[in-house]
């Protein structure tokens, strides 16, 4: 939630627009905060905002990770980091710690065969970028080497494959990566934001917040059965030395996990 202040007060600042997303926009409507059993901060922003986003915000705290910032970056969507923690991948490689995912809200075609069409080729292309990703995965969990340049090539045609449509404020547009009609609008989401409570904080959510959920969740107001109610990550994070809070007089390792 600290980062996500910063995030918050450079929006409002410059005039962007974002809104929580996903488990982060649910928990915001059914429990004002966080979802109890969620483990992560989602938001999304509309992809000309974000890209101005890219260029302008700095921080001493967040940095933004993606394919054009990070040579390992594994998805296509940016995350906003906290540049002062790390998570710890197979022998030696350190990737990015405690993060915020940031979907860019993207362009559609408007007729549905060439939307099915549009989703069939990312689905082939996904195939390979999750080949090589896996292949890299194995590698990392079992040598230190970690340089994979047709990782990086796949992940970045697949990438810019998602983003090649023209964004319209009153046209089609999907929440990438997500390549399920769950995920199509065909209303304008973004055209109005509020603030809501959330914990002990305030975010910028959409309007159309109902719309948004009912599509991807269904009776998004009814919980889960208690058997799924489990985090879904399943990652370690820890400060860097440089900036390890003060230690206590536990005996604990040298190693701060986050918890």
């Amino acid at each position: 939630m600290q980062m996500l202040d910063e995030v918050d007060a450079f929006c409002k600042k410059n005039h962007l627009r974002y809104s929580l997303a996903y488990g982060t926009l649910l928990g915001a409507i059914r429990h004002k905060g966080f979802i109890p059993w969620d483990d992560d901060m989602d938001i999304m922003m509309p992809l000309p905002d974000m890209e101005i986003f890219k260029k302008t915000f700095h921080s001493e705290n967040v940095r933004i990770s993606d394919i054009d910032t990070n040579k390992d970056y594994q998805y296509p969507f940016p995350r906003l980091v906290h540049k002062h923690t790390y998570s710890q991948e197979g022998l030696t490689y350190r990737g990015d710690g405690v993060c915020i995912d940031t979907y860019p809200i993207v362009g559609l075609p408007d007729e549905q065969s060439d939307i099915e069409a549009f989703f069939s080729k990312a689905k082939r292309l996904l195939k390979v970028r999750l080949f090589f990703s896996r292949t890299r995965s194995w590698v990392l969990r079992h040598s230190s080497y970690n340089y994979f340049p047709i990782t990086r090539f796949f992940q970045k045609k697949y990438r810019d494959y998602l983003y090649q449509f023209k964004y319209r404020e009153n046209g089609t547009y999907f929440a990438t990566p997500n390549l399920r009609w769950k995920h199509v609008f065909h209303v304008n989401l973004f055209e109005k934001t509020m603030d809501v409570p959330f914990e002990d904080h305030t975010y910028s959510i959409i309007s159309a917040y109902e719309t948004f959920l009912r599509q991807r969740y269904d009776d998004y107001m009814e919980l889960p059965p208690v058997e799924e109610r489990v985090p879904f990550h399943e990652f370690h994070c820890y400060w860097n030395e440089d900036h390890r809070p003060p230690q206590d007089n536990t005996g604990n390792g040298d190693k701060e996990q986050i918890t």
